[in-house]
């Protein structure tokens, strides 16, 4: 993504919530006695942390009191929010883009190919207030919170998103492979995926994104991420990952490049990132693979998948 996914809002910083956003984002908010205009511009989830948060709609009214409240509005033109009082008032606040969530009601539908014309369907029906508990995704949320209150980053890539879109409108995943209404769709979106696949075989070091991967199989971008994970049990996102690890342990074993400069050419925004995502995969960094390996210390090739 080119902008970050995650911004942290206090008094200094509130007017990045009344900016318009064409992606999905993540507004960790903490401020007090503030009065914020435009606040339903995507589709979004409000969740109470601490203190109160009175919304006002074009319609209707919300008031979110109590702790881990839930609030889920459509997109609309006119939308007020009041942070009262002299105490913090500390919120999460999920955009999702429009598109994002009215492919996945399209894709709930079992419009898999994205024929359907997206633009008039509504979301006003998941509208309301909500306790955590009572969300299928409240664990996704919980996780969310640890990571932002306790201070660790969070990487909220677009998968994050196109998973959260799902569980929002769709419910639980689908443990099924491709549940196609007819055996031509079936064939079809079978064939643009393979496509995806062998455009991510060849095409991996450049880290395309998920909506250039659509793009290329002629897919709307969360249809293509749902069926691909449906079909091959892996995400784009950990099927390119995995075949970038496995290019490193090659760079690692057969080349003297530096760890760094490896991690530039499989990837990796830096060293850091690459450390970590190889040693959550192998149980080992980086640098002290390449050393075994320099030292003859054998590794099976089973362990590498």
């Amino acid at each position: 993504m080119n902008a970050p996914s995650i911004y942290r809002v206090n008094a200094d910083n509130v007017g990045l919530l009344k900016k318009r956003s064409d992606s999905n984002t993540v507004y960790h908010t903490t401020t007090g006695n503030v009065y914020i205009e435009d606040v339903f511009k995507n589709f979004s989830i409000k969740i109470l942390l601490k203190g109160a948060a009175h919304y006002q709609s074009n319609t209707d009214h919300y008031s979110l009191e109590r702790e881990n409240s839930v609030l889920i509005a459509s997109k609309q033109p006119e939308g007020k929010v009041m942070l009262p009082g002299k105490t913090l008032t500390e919120l999460i606040c999920i955009d999702l883009k429009q598109q994002t969530i009215q492919e996945a009601l399209s894709f709930c539908s079992n419009d898999l190919l994205g024929e359907r014309d997206i633009r008039g369907i509504s979301t006003a029906f998941l509208d309301g207030v909500y306790p955590l508990q009572s969300l299928n995704f409240n664990g996704k949320i919980e996780r969310l919170k640890q990571c932002l209150v306790s201070g660790p980053s969070l990487e909220c890539n677009p998968e994050w998103f196109l998973d959260l879109a799902q569980d929002v409108t769709c419910g639980q995943p689908s443990k099924q492979k491709l549940q196609c209404v007819r055996d031509s769709t079936k064939t079809e979106l079978t064939r643009r995926l393979k496509m995806a696949k062998e455009y991510l075989d060849e095409n991996f070091l450049l880290t395309p994104s998920v909506e250039q991967i659509a793009t290329h199989c002629l897919l709307a971008e969360f249809h293509f991420f749902r069926s691909f994970k449906q079909l091959y049990g892996i995400s784009p996102y950990q099927y390119q990952l995995k075949k970038r690890l496995i290019h490193a342990i090659k760079l690692l074993g057969t080349t003297d490049c530096e760890v760094q400069s490896i991690a530039q050419q499989t990837g990796f925004a830096d060293l850091f990132t690459f450390s970590k995502a190889f040693k959550r995969k192998y149980k080992i960094s980086p640098t002290d693979w390449k050393r075994l390996v320099k030292n003859h210390k054998y590794i099976a090739p089973s362990f590498v998948n």
